[in-house]
């Protein structure tokens, strides 16, 4: 049963390089030198023993009341429980090999972007008005629309927003959209955090872009959806003269 107190529940590390680190001890307590007797003196076995790394003692030998160190680094490779079993083969007669289990949990960000209370896929190139994406009409002389687009954070760790600006624009007419936000660049775990787009057609017809959302979620980097709007111009009656 791995357990914090004695360093063999590593606890939570981030999949994206984050890593957790515990030092364990071997003890001669008895009245000869004690030999560890493995190749490698620590050995690796279990379900995810490669994320795993075994920095082994200095010295296979360990003399009367004297003691030696290793050092075991856990990088999860995946979320979730990732566990091994740590082995130490030696020459203790009713103790060979000493085993004993160890364990940590792989944790990542996972973002989700909604508008209007409704998901917006990574990569949606199609605009709607049910999700905000789609703006719908506005007049050229100076009329706006508006849509505010939440990101939430679905995984286990906080979820860093790397661009600048934290929402980016391109595509055919970005100069039409203003965004404004988000405000922070850490969304946590199980929170969320606004941004607000406004757009505003500097000429009629479809007027389109996309928003991109540069983050540290592995899968999802940058999250990206195409937004549009429609730029419309009323028509001024001209007075007709009938002689």
């Amino acid at each position: 049963e791995p357990a914090t107190a004695d360093g063999t529940d590593f606890g939570s590390a981030d999949i994206d390089g984050v890593t957790a680190t515990s030092t364990y001890t071997i003890y001669n307590t008895g009245n000869a030198a004690l030999s560890l007797t493995g190749n490698p003196i620590v050995g690796k076995t279990g379900d995810h023993s490669a994320d795993f790394t075994v920095t082994p003692p200095s010295t296979s030998t360990v003399g009367v009341g004297d003691s030696v160190t290793f050092i075991v680094v856990f990088n999860p490779s995946a979320t979730g429980t990732r566990s091994a079993i740590l082995s130490v083969p030696n020459d203790d007669t009713n103790e060979n090999p000493y085993n004993f289990s160890i364990q940590g949990t792989g944790t990542d960000a996972e973002i989700r972007i909604e508008g209007k209370s409704t998901e917006i896929s990574d990569g949606d190139d199609e605009p709607a008005t049910a999700d905000g994406t789609d703006f719908g009409s506005v007049d050229i002389d100076g009329i706006t629309a508006t849509s505010t687009f939440t990101i939430y954070n679905s995984g286990s760790t906080a979820l860093t927003l790397t661009g600048s600006p934290r929402g980016g624009k391109s595509g055919d007419h970005p100069s039409d959209f203003a965004v404004t936000g988000p405000v922070a660049s850490t969304v946590n775990a199980g929170g969320n955090i606004t941004f607000v787009v406004v757009f505003n057609a500097s000429d009629t017809g479809t007027r389109s872009a996309i928003l991109s959302v540069p983050n540290d979620d592995p899968d999802e980097n940058p999250y990206n959806f195409s937004i549009q709007g429609k730029g419309t111009a009323v028509l001024t009656a001209t007075g007709i003269t009938v002689t």
